[in-house]
């Protein structure tokens, strides 16, 4: 550990405002099931931070609140945030991913288990993080299932995505537009890379 005069006081800076990003996500996500009239089906934070002296980690790598989509089976919508990721390409900054996600499930009150099952949960992070090797800011991606992925459950059949520095965002408003375009349909579907 690097030890000199500055290093204590600008960690305790760099802890308040980790502190803060927590509290402005929050705040976000509540504004959002005001603004799209809906709870969320689903609410979720990296479950690596555990109480315990004996993990690795104390800090989530990052959340997320699912929508189910009123009249089409299956389809799910949200946001998700990114402030780190132990277990892929280091992330330089934080991120906000918005998008849409569809699901063979065909009973409405199947879909919250089908999330919580085989980590489908954190569909937005791993179509845009694992499932391509582009990593673009501000176009929405469509992004198919690998048909050889081990932790995602067959059911998924596809990510559309767009992804933004979290720290772009000033409104609520930003959030909504941003889910507008993820609505749109994106000019090509690509390919996810092979697991």
């Amino acid at each position: 550990m690097p030890m000199n005069d500055d290093y204590g006081p600008n960690l305790g800076k760099a802890l308040q405002a980790v502190h803060q990003m927590h509290v402005d996500v929050a705040k976000l996500m509540l504004m959002l099931d005001k603004e799209l009239g809906r709870k969320s089906i689903l609410v979720r934070i990296t479950d690596q931070a555990k109480f315990s002296v004996n993990r690795d980690i104390w800090m989530p790598e990052g959340m997320h609140r699912i929508y189910a989509v009123p009249q089409i089976p299956g389809r799910v919508e949200g946001i998700t945030t990114v402030f780190l990721d132990l277990h892929g390409e280091p992330v330089t900054e934080p991120l906000l991913l918005v998008g849409q996600a569809q699901f063979d499930c065909p009973i409405a009150e199947d879909l919250k288990s089908t999330l919580m099952e085989n980590e489908n949960v954190w569909c937005l992070w791993t179509g845009y993080l694992r499932w391509q090797e582009e990593h673009e800011y501000g176009n929405v991606v469509r992004i198919d299932a690998p048909p050889t992925d081990d932790e995602t459950d067959k059911k998924l059949r596809w990510v559309q995505v767009i992804a933004v520095p979290l720290y772009s965002i000033s409104s609520v408003r930003d959030v909504m537009k941003l889910l507008q375009q993820a609505r749109t349909p994106a000019s090509k579907a690509k390919a996810a890379m092979p697991v």
